[in-house]
């Protein structure tokens, strides 16, 4: 079975992409990059 490792996307609502993935394909996510988190941005 191949297992991808990282896929990237543009998309215009990144939390409903990644809700989307996680639902359907069984994908996870990682808590965001770090300087994001730094600003204040979640992830």
């Amino acid at each position: 079975m191949m297992k991808l490792d990282h896929i990237a996307l543009y998309v215009k609502n990144l939390e409903s992409a990644r809700t989307f993935f996680m639902h359907y394909f069984g994908a996870t996510s990682t808590a965001g990059r770090k300087s994001d988190r730094d600003n204040g941005i979640e992830g």
